[in-house]
């Protein structure tokens, strides 16, 4: 069994869409679906929150409180990238606006 230390649902496109669940477990970052789970990312995360869904771009954006950051990757957890890692203290929230990129 695993120990769930927090859960976050994201439904961004309640019509067209699946609804997104993602669970700190340990320190893997998991994608949850109705039928199944995958691990997106195992290394590298600290303490992952803020999680935001870009329905139309595919990607998947996130602070990480502990090592001050925000990094991206495609839902499928393709093309991990740090978007900024400098001047954060503690994130802990993002809001995309996909109609105004």
């Amino acid at each position: 069994s695993f120990l769930i230390l927090r859960q976050t649902l994201l439904d961004p496109n309640r019509r067209e869409g699946p609804t997104y669940s993602f669970s700190l477990i340990f320190t893997l970052l998991l994608f949850f679906s109705p039928i199944y789970f995958q691990v997106l990312h195992r290394t590298g995360l600290s303490n992952p929150d803020g999680l935001a869904v870009d329905w139309v771009g595919g990607n998947l954006y996130w602070c990480d409180k502990g090592r001050d950051t925000i990094e991206v990757s495609k839902l499928n957890g393709a093309y991990r990238t740090v978007l900024v890692n400098s001047g954060l203290r503690e994130p802990r929230a993002l809001v995309v606006d996909v109609q105004n990129g």
